[in-house]
């Protein structure tokens, strides 16, 4: 009996399985199962797909569920089977749909190294029964894989597929793949343990149809970033009219006009700060129309590539600053609120605390806002994909960036998908004995101090592989 199966949970070998000809079922249980009854009937009765001989005509099974390296050996070892055909995933492309279903690249990749070792090993033993082949190639090459099949007494209908996806995600994971050696060599070792299919196993990245497939997403983000800051821009002259208008009413009370007054110069500060975001918010909006609207090819087309790189990564930083922005305009709003609700405003009342645990003195209170608003203010803390990424803080009524400050780094969450704070505090014990919280040590020292993050921006990558 000769069995085809794979090891990776991808759609691609839905449409790949329905190519090859054989008996279809879901896994090896069903193919036990067959086999006991074939012990027991007459062979003239025997199911073709299952019957056993030395011809070309031998029973093929096509596995569509995803299986396990011990399912296979396991099998192998019952002598019911003489030929295994495994379909498997290389690195870039099993790494590029991990990231798109919201695995970070360290947790995909420490995935893919464990299976992939285990099925070589399972390989080694099996040399003469456990063939290998590249579920993307096979896609790519139908020709090719028919001629391999061909030759293990097996067929397969040769049908063009359209091209695989392609997108900034598979573009970050090939860059991601050459700049982690183990990955590449293990990359290279099962290509060449493979039915060879293609020369090479170089992932061809369209990069002038990504940039273009990925134009409206980024526009829309602009055009949205653009429209909050409007919002907060109006916020703001709502809170300092009602400022004025408080400081009217109350001109018997003197300590109280100086706080208002205090108030208002902060406010006018902040707006000030916005309308200077909601410019580079515009101008950053242009300069990415005018690279989707270049018609650039051949060579311009790694200037383009890194020029929207550096667009995307002045959008995330114009974003922290909006964040941090929206922290601070919530601290003067509450502060305000409290002004309205007591006659007895004292100038030096503090801000309210962030928490009841952290309810010490004012300095204290004080030093934790300003971390708070330090960690809002950082590209590595994505708060929509912290509250994606744990569904127990959106449940919560904490904030992402209060919960990752108390929380989050002493339980080795990740602040976004950029930095991993147990990587940067085993990278550097100095940061681990000094108790402070990974990111803001980035934030505050270590950036100035030459120090790196555990997973690089996509740029960082780009210049490397340059």
């Amino acid at each position: 009996m000769k069995v085809v199966l794979t090891i990776a949970d991808t759609q691609r070998w839905v449409v790949l399985a329905e190519r090859i000809e054989g008996h279809k079922t879901t896994n090896f249980d069903s193919i036990s199962q067959e086999s006991r009854t074939s012990d027991v009937d007459n062979a003239s009765h025997v199911d073709s797909a299952y019957q056993m001989n030395s011809t070309s005509d031998e029973g093929t099974v096509v596995l569509t569920d995803v299986c396990t390296n011990e399912q296979i050996t396991e099998k192998i070892k019952s002598n019911a089977i003489n030929t295994v055909v495994v379909f498997y995933q290389q690195a870039e492309h099993y790494l590029a749909e991990a990231v798109r279903q919201g695995v970070s690249f360290e947790k995909a990749a420490e995935e893919w190294l464990r299976t992939t070792n285990e099925l070589l090993q399972t390989q080694r033993k099996n040399r003469a029964c456990l063939k290998l082949i590249n579920i993307e190639q096979a896609l790519a090459a139908p020709t090719a894989l028919c001629e391999q099949l061909t030759a293990l007494y097996m067929t397969a209908t040769c049908e063009v597929v359209d091209s695989l996806e392609q997108d900034v995600t598979l573009l970050a994971a090939c860059q991601y793949v050459a700049q982690v050696q183990k990955l590449s060599r293990l990359n290279l070792l099962i290509q060449t343990s493979s039915l060879l299919l293609s020369a090479d196993n170089k992932v061809e990245v369209n990069v002038e149809s990504i940039i273009g497939t990925n134009q409206e997403p980024l526009v829309a983000q602009l055009n949205e970033s653009t429209a909050e800051n409007s919002l907060l821009l109006m916020q703001l002259q709502q809170v300092q009219e009602e400022i004025e208008e408080n400081s009217i009413e109350k001109t018997t009370n003197n300590a109280e006009q100086v706080a208002q007054q205090q108030l208002t110069s902060k406010l006018k500060g902040i707006e000030a700060e916005n309308l200077l975001l909601l410019t580079q918010l515009h101008h950053v909006q242009e300069e990415l129309e005018r690279v989707f609207l270049s018609k650039d090819s051949g060579d311009e087309q790694k200037k383009l590539k890194q020029k929207v790189i550096k667009l995307e990564h002045k959008l995330r930083n114009i974003k922290a600053d909006l964040a941090s922005k929206n922290y601070r305009l919530g601290l003067i709003v509450q502060e305000i609120a409290d002004m309205k609700r007591s006659v007895f405003w004292k100038t030096g009342t503090p801000i309210r605390a962030v928490t009841q645990v952290f309810n010490k003195s004012k300095i204290q209170r004080k030093k934790v806002e300003n971390d708070i608003e330090l960690i809002l203010s950082s590209e590595f803390f994505d708060a929509e994909w912290y509250l994606s990424e744990y569904p127990d803080v959106a449940e919560s009524t904490i904030s992402p960036a209060e919960h990752y400050l108390r929380f989050g780094a002493a339980e080795q969450r990740f602040p976004g998908p950029l930095f991993s704070g147990a990587w940067y505090t085993e990278t550097y014990p100095d940061v681990a004995e000094s108790g402070i919280n990974p990111l803001l040590h980035y934030i505050k020292f270590g950036r100035a101090e030459g120090r790196t993050a555990s997973v690089k921006l996509l740029q960082d990558q780009f210049k490397a592989g340059d």
